[in-house]
């Protein structure tokens, strides 16, 4: 059962249609296989000529001058035969390079072509108009900027230079008013005492030296 099974499996696989070729490649491998012949024709020619070459050799050797004059004419018709298949595969050789690059030639037009076709359609998404006003407003953007980079990097007039200068007085005006309303209040009592010691300091360095002598005597006492 399991090779009746198997047969029809490959059976099925024979039946299966073969991929056709298309003319053109039909025809391209007939020339190809034209070719292949007339190789093989050629290679088979060299073989002969040497042969009867040798058997020519061979017929002097022995005597047999009329059956070796026989054997050379038959040897040239053959070069003959080899000169002509030569031709014949110059010819199919260059007809096949011409194919060639022919469908080399099909393949970079209909590349072009669908990248042509591409880009056309691509452009005919692009509205010209929108693309106008981009560049307008892309170059109005950039004189804006300038005229914005110009004036901020001109100098400063005499006017504008006092504004600035009573502008900082203020500023540090009020830093310092605030400054001193977050210090503490000191004690009164500490200060007038401070300032009745300098005040006798001062009358002492005032006085003559006799009379801080006496002061100094009386205190002894």
């Amino acid at each position: 059962m399991g090779f009746l099974f198997s047969k029809e499996k490959n059976t099925k696989k024979d039946k299966r249609p073969k991929e056709q070729l298309s003319d053109k490649d039909q025809a391209m491998l007939d020339v190809k296989r034209q070719r292949d012949r007339l190789l093989k024709y050629e290679k088979k020619m060299d073989a002969t000529i040497e042969r009867e070459t040798q058997i020519c050799k061979s017929l002097l050797k022995a005597g047999k001058k009329d059956k070796a004059k026989l054997t050379l004419r038959k040897k040239k018709y053959q070069q003959n035969l080899l000169e002509k298949a030569r031709n014949q595969l110059l010819n199919v050789e260059q007809l096949i390079d011409n194919i060639e690059e022919a469908q080399m030639q099909q393949q970079v037009f209909d590349a072009m072509k669908v990248g042509n076709d591409l880009l056309t359609q691509i452009n005919s998404q692009i509205d010209l108009d929108e693309v106008e006003k981009l560049m307008d407003d892309a170059a109005e953007n950039i004189q804006f900027q300038q005229e914005l980079n110009d004036l901020l990097s001109q100098d400063l007039t005499a006017a504008d230079e006092e504004d600035v200068l009573k502008e900082l007085a203020q500023i540090e005006q009020m830093e310092a008013d605030e400054m001193a309303l977050n210090m503490p209040d000191a004690p009164k009592k500490e200060i007038a005492a401070s300032e009745d010691q300098d005040q006798d300091q001062e009358i002492e360095e005032e006085e003559p030296q006799p009379q801080q002598q006496q002061k100094k005597q009386v205190l002894v006492q």
